[in-house]
């Protein structure tokens, strides 16, 4: 997905580390998928910026990516799953009184922008 690609380039760009897929296919050839996200989403990062649309809700493996996150936002009781709506799809297991930002009133930059303000709280 481009929007969320340049979302993670920017934020790249100011010097925050960001796990995008796409940036680490060559680390994670050959790798257990499913360890390997698992640490990454449940115990390496600060937060989780999920994309959410009708093909995120279909696919595996954002579902499992999912699962680890939300797992780790209850064992952490704090502001982790930060979620980007492009549509109204049902994430299962995302509680709907989560704050969502709107992807079709949020630029990529404004997006990297109010992380970035995040990072500062």
């Amino acid at each position: 997905m481009e929007y969320a690609k340049r979302v993670a380039e920017i934020l790249e760009s100011k010097g925050v580390f960001v796990f995008f897929d796409k940036f680490f296919e060559t680390k994670m050839w050959g790798k257990d998928l499913a360890d390997y996200l698992m640490k990454v989403y449940h115990q390496q990062s600060g937060y989780c910026m999920i994309f959410i649309s009708k093909d995120y809700v279909s696919k595996a493996w954002p579902t499992y990516e999912l699962k680890c996150a939300i797992a780790r936002s209850i064992e952490s009781m704090g502001e982790y799953i930060l979620p980007i709506r492009f549509d109204d799809s049902e994430v299962p297991g995302l509680i709907p009184t989560i704050k969502y930002l709107n992807a079709k009133e949020k630029t990529p930059e404004q997006i990297a922008d109010m992380f970035m303000e995040k990072l500062k709280e």
